[in-house]
């Protein structure tokens, strides 16, 4: 054997005791994240997504761990030991548990109260523009447009509106603050109540959010949602005669409540879907109708476009 075969065999050999950690620990944090999203978008568990944004420090975990090169089995097992637990710390905070909430200390948030009022306009358009958060949707007769409570300490409440001709158009912004990084992150959990005496149109644009609510006393004539990696839990009425939904949103988990006596007409495209949809029947490679849509005296329109996603719609 030549010297240089010789040489060669020392390399490989150094370099078989190294541990690549930081590979390891990014390639096992992908794929625990996409097996948890794709068990959330089943019904298999329950994931909240707004708490993926409070893990920050385990990027910087990440990085330092990339950087290590260990040697030797000790270290290589302490890394391993390592890394299993910042994984096991990510998947206790993005799947719902109330010990999860209770160690962040949700009780404690600080809360804001802003309001306004569509005292002369006849219809309202609202839109909604928050980062990852848990949106909650409600309406009643107390007001007439909108109101909205905040529980956070790391983002700011605002709300612009302005009345254009018969329409008040109102704008909810909920922002991180500048010292979001060292408060815990983006996460906050945003109230609205919506009222009961107007037409309303409303677009949401949002993160990886928890979307839910009651919209079946709204007169709502079309809803509009942008989102990423979310949960979508929502109630539809039938006050209308007309409703359209649009919705665009990546790896999801989608369930909408609609009344029996309005026809329902689904338009979808995007990727990956499972679909469970009570009383619509599929008439085409990507519509599916209620009986007798054309003729229903009220109609909801939903126009879908979905990544890896749940799709789910029942009826009441």
């Amino acid at each position: 054997m030549s010297k240089s075969d010789k040489s060669s065999e020392i390399v490989i050999e150094k370099k078989s005791k190294n541990w690549n950690i930081g590979a390891m620990f990014w390639g096992l944090l992908f794929i625990l994240i996409g097996v948890l999203l794709l068990l959330n978008n089943f019904g298999i568990i329950e994931v909240n997504l707004s708490n993926i944004w409070q893990l920050w420090p385990v990027i910087i975990i990440g990085i330092g761990l990339s950087v290590l090169s260990p040697r030797g089995w000790l270290w290589g097992i302490i890394s391993v030991i390592l890394t299993i637990a910042m994984l096991g710390l990510v998947a206790f905070a993005v799947i719902d548990n109330p010990t999860y909430r209770d160690l962040r200390g949700w009780s404690n948030q600080d809360t804001k109260k802003l309001s306004d009022d569509a005292a002369k306009a006849a219809k309202i358009d609202i839109t909604i523009d928050t980062p990852a958060t848990s949106l909650s949707l409600s309406s009643s007769d107390s007001r007439r447009g909108v109101e909205a409570i905040q529980q956070s300490k790391s983002t700011n409440l605002n709300i612009d509106a302005e009345t254009r001709g018969d329409t008040r158009y109102v704008r909810i912004d909920s922002e991180p603050s500048r010292r979001f990084w060292f408060r815990g992150g983006v996460a906050n959990s945003l109230d609205i109540d919506l009222t009961r005496k107007l037409p309303i149109s409303l677009s949401i644009d949002t993160g990886a959010a928890s979307v839910s609510g009651d919209l079946s006393q709204v007169k709502l004539k079309s809803l509009n949602i942008d989102t990423g990696a979310s949960s979508i839990d929502l109630k539809l009425g039938a006050i209308e005669p007309r409703q359209e939904v649009v919705l665009d949103a990546g790896a999801s988990k989608l369930a909408f409540k609609i009344p029996k006596s309005v026809g329902v007409r689904v338009e979808s495209s995007g990727g990956l879907r499972s679909t469970s949809f009570e009383g619509i029947e599929k008439v085409s490679e990507s519509v599916y109708e209620s009986k007798g849509f054309a003729d229903s005296e009220k109609q909801i329109t939903i126009r879908a476009d979905l990544g890896v996603s749940r799709f789910e719609i029942s009826r009441y």
